[in-house]
């Protein structure tokens, strides 16, 4: 009787855990990874981009105010693109070779704790 209970809690829990993945609610540990790395190296380039872009124009400034204004004008510049880029960002609706499918009915062999750890999204 208990080893049926078990049973029948993990299959609700299943359910439960292939519901929230269709719905969006949860999202895969691997695919925010990447995009925070993603986004990490956008803004690394975007910042490491502004020397050269500006170099000129800094040179020929003649006051520590414009300078400011040439540098905070490009780092917004540089950060909003970033932020434009990250809001094209749009999950993979396939998984990879890494990630599992999501069990599709209460039968399958693969059971929620050998899926990717999900999170909140």
């Amino acid at each position: 009787m208990e080893a049926q209970y078990f049973n029948m809690l993990e299959d609700v829990q299943r359910r439960r855990l292939t519901n929230e993945l269709e719905e969006e609610r949860l999202v895969y540990v691997d695919e925010v990874t990447q995009a925070q790395f993603e986004i990490a190296r956008q803004i690394r380039d975007a910042v490491m981009a502004i020397p050269s872009r500006i170099a000129d124009e800094l040179a020929a400034a003649t006051t520590p105010t414009e300078c400011a204004r040439i540098l905070n004008r490009e780092l917004r510049t540089a950060l909003q693109a970033v932020a434009d880029a990250a809001d094209q960002i749009e999950p993979d609706p396939t998984p990879t070779a890494d990630e599992p499918d999501p069990p599709t009915s209460p039968d399958s062999p693969t059971a929620a704790a050998e899926q990717p750890h999900p999170q909140e999204a």
